[in-house]
């Protein structure tokens, strides 16, 4: 079960409609839709590695998995993939014809073109603009980069679950966001400094009630995510993240180094119960997940919000 809200330790009210977080100044929710009794499910996989020599083979089995596991959860509002779901978008182009769910909005990348995609009523609903930046490097002091994030966002990244306003942020775009280490990792715009991109990302995040943010694999400093976390959970909003199960390591790694393809089934599966790869924040608090299904392949859980 969800750990109760109580807002007052979060946030006191402040002038021009946006309230003091914790974190910093979160902006009011001014889309806001009931999401109570909303159902999510957030998948996770073992990373394919591109050296396996059954790679297609593999990649083949996982959009089987991907399809069946749609059709058999219609209860579910939203299904969240991890990056790197499909091999390319023929893949996906080919599966959309065994989906007979026409309930659930499920989200998923095509490694091909590294596009996302929503299939909703059971077709292609939306395809998104891929991803600005994967690091705080690639954003950090960068106008340029920012404008185009802050652009796409806004213009490229929303769609519709429950009849409530929800955008996508891909993998490392979290970055957006910044913790000040010495104000005990509290959660800021990465701009705080510009004024323009400020009120753009305020105003953006104020229409928008859901946030889901697949990974590709799992994010470090997990005190700094946290806080995250919190801060796009805020004020009635809902924040999913799913990613793949990886070694430690930042290169992508080689089939010889991936634990699936060189252990037992039984260490396979346990590995995908690593805490770091699924969350889901309601109203600033941790929603805990029951798994659905769970295999050496893929973990699904269940989040009843």
């Amino acid at each position: 079960m969800r750990r109760p809200s109580n807002s007052n330790q979060h946030f006191a009210r402040n002038p021009g409609g946006r309230r003091k977080h914790q974190n910093g100044i979160v902006p009011e929710n001014t889309n806001r839709v009931e999401l109570q009794g909303t159902k999510v499910g957030l998948i996770s996989f073992h990373e394919i590695p591109d050296d396996h020599p059954d790679y297609s083979k593999l990649y083949k089995a996982q959009a089987r998995c991907v399809y069946e596991m749609i059709n058999a959860h219609a209860e579910f509002d939203l299904l969240v993939f991890p990056g790197w779901t499909l091999a390319n978008t023929k893949t996906l182009l080919s599966m959309l014809k065994h989906i007979s769910n026409t309930n659930t909005v499920a989200i998923l990348e095509a490694l091909d073109t590294g596009i996302t995609h929503a299939i909703s009523h059971g077709m292609l609903a939306r395809s998104f603009e891929e991803q600005v930046f994967a690091e705080s490097s690639e954003i950090e002091g960068d106008e340029t980069k920012m404008e185009k994030f802050l652009d796409v966002f806004e213009n490229h990244r929303q769609f519709s679950v429950c009849g409530a306003s929800a955008r996508l942020l891909i993998c490392g775009e979290l970055n957006v966001l910044r913790n000040y280490q010495n104000r005990d990792n509290c959660v800021d715009f990465r701009f705080p400094g510009h004024q323009a991109f400020s009120k753009k990302f305020a105003e953006i995040f104020a229409r928008t009630q859901i946030i889901v943010n697949p990974g590709h694999t799992p994010m470090g400093n997990q005190c700094k995510m946290i806080k995250r976390r919190e801060y796009l959970s805020q004020s009635g909003r809902l924040y999913c993240y799913t990613a793949n199960y990886r070694k430690r390591g930042k290169k992508k790694m080689s089939s010889k180094q991936n634990p699936r393809w060189n252990r037992c089934p039984e260490v396979s599966k346990q590995l995908l119960l690593k805490a770091s790869l699924q969350y889901c924040y309601y109203d600033g608090c941790p929603v805990t997940g029951q798994i659905a299904s769970h295999d050496c392949n893929h973990i699904l859980r269940i989040y009843n919000i």
